[in-house]
């Protein structure tokens, strides 16, 4: 028997596992779900609790604090003594009910979901808990908060910007220099995006300005592994115009109607191929640089080549996807924090100018 086992038989665990069945298959990341690691975890701390019929997994709060929509963003506030739900699972409706309740009429108890299922949105309501807001996993899950308490002093006031997901803030732009600057640096000179969301290596890039003069460096160091850290120690890592804007300065005029004044990040040209080129569902949210406080890094795009079929999705809080196509010589925020997606159903390749601003309140008022 392995450590991690605490002493509980592989086979027990594992029938556990199973009863979250429906829990596990809205859990997006691999840590997310409850599996026989994780029961075996909660087992030892005394966090299962299991009743005829359904499943629960919570624990007492030691201590008062708050509950963050995205890091740094508050929405509730949780006392010492509170329950949480982190998860629960059912074979009888009934009986998930009446656990929820009974657990309620011991204390003020706060309950996780994933908020895209409706079958655990109708349990809560069921219950008369009340929605307080949602968190956003690395992950691209969306888990809803819902409390047995109607006390709304636990509430913390969330700011108009951190909702919007998905914005046009201009249009009419002149895109003709980024046009001169494609036809004489073609799509052959992309290099492929690191990520492993990218489908069929279908989204690639070139940099305008970032942190290497080489144009096929799109990284960000401090989003990188440590791994990516060691192969580049001997690059000279900071933020730096490459030749395509020592070349193309005009560029600039693109998005200095918006952001004169305003300090920038990494400048970049990004395709997605035709045919089905694909972003899957996904956040960005390594190294916590972007945000919307002051001194957080914002994500704009300026569509150069696109056409009707490039979709851009993006979801809220409760779960709903917004669709947007974005026109060429548009200007659009997305709030990339946030679970999103790009597919290119078309047959013309799409390229954007996508660039990161660094946020301040004139930053923020476009929003």
């Amino acid at each position: 028997m392995k450590k991690w086992q605490h002493g509980f038989d592989i086979d027990y665990l594992l029938e556990i596992e199973r009863k979250f069945e429906r829990y596990n298959k809205n859990a997006r990341g691999p840590f997310e779900k409850v599996s026989k690691n994780a029961i075996a975890a909660l087992l030892h701390e005394g966090r299962l609790e299991e009743w005829d019929g359904c499943i629960i997994s919570s624990f007492i709060t030691k201590s008062s604090g708050k509950f963050n929509m995205l890091k740094g963003v508050p929405f509730a506030r949780k006392a010492a003594g509170d329950r949480i739900i982190k998860a629960f699972d059912w074979t009888s409706r009934n009986r998930i009910i009446d656990a929820l309740n009974k657990l309620a009429e011991e204390t003020r108890t706060w309950v996780w979901i994933c908020i895209e299922d409706a079958e655990y949105v109708k349990v809560v309501k069921q219950c008369d808990y009340l929605y307080f807001g949602s968190r956003f996993s690395s992950n691209g899950s969306i888990f809803g908060l819902y409390c047995s308490h109607e006390d709304f002093d636990f509430s913390v006031r969330v700011s108009k910007e951190e909702h919007a997901g998905l914005r046009k803030i201009g249009e009419g732009i002149d895109v003709s220099v980024a046009e001169e600057l494609l036809a004489e640096y073609p799509l052959s000179l992309f290099v492929d995006h690191y990520s492993n969301y990218n489908v069929g290596h279908s989204w690639s890039g070139i940099s305008l300005q970032g942190y290497s003069p080489d144009i096929r460096m799109i990284e960000r160091p401090e989003a990188m592994s440590d791994k990516w850290r060691e192969d580049n120690k001997d690059v000279e890592l900071r933020l730096q115009e490459t030749e395509l804007m020592e070349r193309y300065p005009d560029i600039a005029d693109m998005y200095l109607e918006w952001f004169d004044g305003c300090k920038l990040d990494r400048v970049r040209l990004l395709a997605l191929t035709a045919g089905g080129g694909t972003l899957e569902r996904h956040t960005d949210q390594v190294g916590n640089l972007m945000g919307l406080k002051d001194g957080d890094l914002a994500r704009f795009h300026i569509p150069i080549v696109t056409n009707e079929k490039v979709i851009v999705s993006s979801w809220d809080r409760l779960g709903n996807e917004t669709k947007r196509h974005m026109g060429k010589g548009e200007c659009w925020y997305l709030d990339i924090r946030k679970p999103h997606k790009a597919v290119n159903k078309g047959t013309d390749v799409r390229v954007h100018l996508v660039f990161d601003v660094y946020v301040d309140e004139h930053v923020r008022s476009l929003l």
